[in-house]
């Protein structure tokens, strides 16, 4: 089984950016997720009637590990526009980081310690970032 033909392909590579990468712009992260998990489902459905069955799985992985690096994307562009939107409106306020803020609920993040703004999680924000949901 040669790497080349799982992971990157040449045929999938012949312009400035690859096949899968075009799909995301085009129809969207949502779209091509469920294109993912279909793919993946047709390699295991076709297991050995093809292709060689480890090369059949290692593309059935490929295409999982995709919609799960997809999945992933879409909940940390979530957050960060979440975050953003909480920054702009820190930011209008003078008093955002002042210890008179009433916003800042001196509760240390259970991950790392540091001082929380109310936030339903109790977790900072970088920590909050980096979580699953």
């Amino acid at each position: 089984m040669s790497e080349e033909k799982v992971n990157h392909p040449k045929h999938y590579n012949q312009y400035p950016i690859e096949v899968i990468d075009m799909m995301v712009a085009i129809w969207g992260k949502e779209k091509t997720i469920d294109f993912c998990l279909m793919n993946a489902f047709k390699y295991r459905m076709r297991l050995g009637l093809k292709d060689d069955v480890k090369q059949d799985l290692a593309k059935e992985q490929w295409y999982l590990e995709k919609a799960q690096e997809l999945k992933t994307l879409r909940i940390m562009n979530k957050k960060l526009k979440d975050l953003n939107e909480h920054n702009a409106q820190a930011s209008s306020m003078q008093w955002a980081m002042n210890d008179n803020n009433p916003r800042l609920n001196g509760i240390a993040c259970p991950k790392c310690g540091a001082k929380t703004v109310s936030h339903p999680s109790n977790l900072c924000y970088g920590c909050w970032m980096l979580c699953d949901s």
